[in-house]
């Protein structure tokens, strides 16, 4: 990626040209943060899990399954378990989006060091 400005890596692909990746290990249910393309827009997506009663999680097959139904091309898983979090700050003080679990409570978050930001510019 020689013309790249800005880039990020992963820890599992989970889809590859429109198909999920068969190397996804169908692993535990787990909250999950993922990072998806269909062409025109990027996507991120994240899953609560590890919460009875409210959400076990997908497994990272499901997540690329769950991908996929939305039209991604390719996708990456970012990090997973209690650092899952999807912050929206486009109005104020930023606010989280999902009820991520930390230390078995759920909707606590989690101090993070790795992040993924996209801020907006000009009009």
């Amino acid at each position: 990626m020689a013309d790249a400005t800005v880039a990020a890596s992963g820890r599992t692909v989970l889809v590859r040209n429109g198909t999920p990746d068969p190397e996804a290990p169908d692993t535990a249910h787990a909250p999950r943060s993922s990072v998806a393309f269909d062409g025109t827009h990027l996507m991120f997506v994240v899953a609560d899990g590890r919460q009875p009663g409210y959400s076990a999680g997908p497994t990272l097959r499901h997540m690329a399954n769950i991908l996929v139904d939305a039209g991604a091309v390719w996708a990456v898983e970012m990090d997973g378990g209690g650092s899952t979090s999807l912050v929206d700050g486009t109005h104020g003080a930023p606010r989280p989006l999902n009820c991520p679990i930390h230390t078995r409570m759920p909707c606590r978050e989690r101090a993070v060091a790795g992040q993924l930001g996209v801020a907006r510019r000009g009009p």
